[in-house]
């Protein structure tokens, strides 16, 4: 039951946190798009650590802004997705770099845009 409530209050906090990134960002997170995009090509993507716990336990989360919004006033009509996966030795980031997030990368790793991202 405990772990049920704490996986409620984490999809809480990333709602919360989808809603307001960019204040979450300022506070505990970096955005890292002007990394890998300094053409600017993909819309902003901001990571940080959400804590989950009194003793300094946090989470790692990717906030990736809507890619198909055509206009920065669309952003907010665009639904929010939440992708939780993991496990022993499946980490979420792998999802993120090869499945759904807008970043991939390639067997010499270097970065570039996932079109199906």
């Amino acid at each position: 039951m405990a772990r049920a409530l704490s996986l409620l209050a984490l999809s809480l906090t990333l709602c919360h946190a989808a809603l307001g990134a960019r204040y979450v960002a300022s506070v505990i997170g970096t955005n890292v798009s002007s990394k890998l995009d300094p053409a600017g090509l993909v819309k902003p993507t901001f990571s940080g650590y959400l804590p989950v716990a009194s003793d300094g336990s946090a989470m790692y989360y990717a906030f990736y802004e809507s890619q198909s919004a055509a206009r920065a006033e669309d952003i907010g009509e665009a639904p929010i997705v939440l992708w939780l996966q993991g496990g022993p030795g499946c980490a979420s980031t792998f999802g993120a770099f090869y499945e759904l997030g807008p970043w991939s990368v390639n067997p010499n790793l270097s970065v570039q845009r996932n079109p199906g991202g």
